[in-house]
């Protein structure tokens, strides 16, 4: 293996334990974010509201970065069968990120009209 080779499959590496780390970080956030909200009286449904918006942002966020990852990892691997097995995992993350986002979008503009009224 070459320099470059190391060095993206070390910054994959890096990048796969940022994202482990902010998902627990966030994740035990929302729960004492929760469990604050429950004890001051927050409304169940913007309390739900905030809890999805927040998660699916997270998860956004922790796919596109899973995403950098997966084109590192090709560069450091060059095999044909490594290659299809990343760029099939882009194409799924590719397709749950957009998904997630038209969600969030959702969310964020039935919140929107909901306040309208």
């Amino acid at each position: 293996m070459s320099f470059v080779s190391h060095a993206a499959e070390f910054l994959a590496d890096a990048i796969d334990l940022l994202v482990v780390v902010l998902l627990g970080i966030w994740i035990l956030t929302i729960v004492i974010l929760c469990i604050r909200g429950f004890f001051k009286g927050t409304n169940p449904d913007k309390l739900v509201y905030e809890v999805r918006v927040s998660l699916g942002s997270l998860i956004l966020l922790a796919l596109e970065l899973l995403i950098v990852s997966d084109v590192l990892h090709s560069i450091a691997s060059r095999t044909l069968e490594d290659l299809g097995i990343v760029a099939a995992l882009v194409v799924i993350r590719v397709f749950m990120a957009y998904f997630l986002d038209k969600e969030l979008e959702r969310l964020t503009e039935k919140r929107k009209t909901a306040s309208e009224d």
